[in-house]
């Protein structure tokens, strides 16, 4: 536990440097998008991703099928500046096969919030902003840097005609085409048409809060959920949680009331449950 005047350790990023905060990402302002000059965030995405070494045999997935999906009428009116509404009823899907080789199909799948279509893109929302670079190079790591050109991530509607060269997976379908732009012979160019619209920020960067909306709650979702539980599985749920918090060292008493409080913000009910159940356990009245 740490004393109240107990002099700490300067927290700082792998090369040593001292960091002056490290809860809130450095953005264009308070509701503008991430910046990249905040390396630190990228410096924790980054070894995330490889905090373990993939395994020999693949990690768990659930499964896969293939289909086509149509869009039935227009949806622009569904459409804000940046993104589209998830739930519109014009989202007509058919699944009509299984994976032929679940390796090939599922597995190597790769998946990314980052792959926009044009007309849409990103919001500034932090948790977005940061899975947009993050997915993707989780996705180098674990399968290749060109796991894009794989037969199941390659485009199907258009082509990839992108100057990226060799690494692993490469299959030299640029053959001997130009690696540099611009260049004079008969290359991609350009387009010099936005594919969204701008997003309007403040004159100030800095590592500014994430903005507050009116029905932001981290505990709404988890109490509907309680409460919608049957009684036997509140009962092992609270069962599995006070088992594990119930573990926690003795004199750490803080860390124990501050779990109990997230699940007590929750649903009260849920919170008094958890409570007793955690003081039995420890065999405390």
């Amino acid at each position: 536990m740490t004393a109240p005047h107990e002099v700490r350790p300067t927290l700082t990023t792998e090369a040593g440097a001292p960091l002056a905060d490290n809860q809130n990402t450095e953005t264009a302002g308070p509701g503008g998008p991430l910046l990249f000059q905040d390396q630190h965030l990228f410096e924790k995405l980054a070894h995330f991703n490889r905090e373990r070494i993939p395994e020999r045999i693949v990690h768990a997935r659930g499964g896969g099928a293939y289909g086509t999906f149509t869009l039935t009428r227009d949806v622009s009116q569904r459409c804000g500046r940046t993104r589209t509404t998830r739930r519109s009823r014009s989202a007509s899907w058919e699944l009509n096969r299984n994976p032929d080789n679940i390796f090939a199909e599922v597995e190597q799948a790769i998946f990314s919030p980052a792959y926009f279509v044009p007309g849409i893109g990103p919001s500034p929302d932090k948790m977005l902003q940061g899975r947009l670079s993050a997915y993707a190079d989780a996705h180098r790591y674990r399968v290749g840097v060109n796991a894009d050109q794989l037969p199941v991530n390659r485009p199907h509607a258009t082509d990839a005609n992108a100057y990226h060269r060799d690494g692993a997976l490469y299959d030299g379908r640029h053959r001997r085409a130009k690696k540099y732009e611009p260049n004079s012979f008969g290359g991609p160019v350009q387009t010099d048409r936005p594919l969204w619209f701008a997003t309007e920020v403040s004159i100030l960067t800095g590592n500014h809060p994430a903005l507050e909306h009116a029905e932001d709650n981290d505990f709404v979702q988890p109490g509907n959920l309680y409460r919608l539980m049957a009684e036997d599985e509140k009962d092992r749920l609270i069962t599995n949680l006070s088992n594990a918090i119930a573990g926690v060292s003795a004199d750490r008493d803080d860390i124990v009331e501050r779990a109990i409080d997230n699940f007590r913000q929750a649903d009260i009910d849920f919170g008094k449950r958890l409570e007793a159940a955690v003081k039995e356990r420890r065999g405390l009245p």
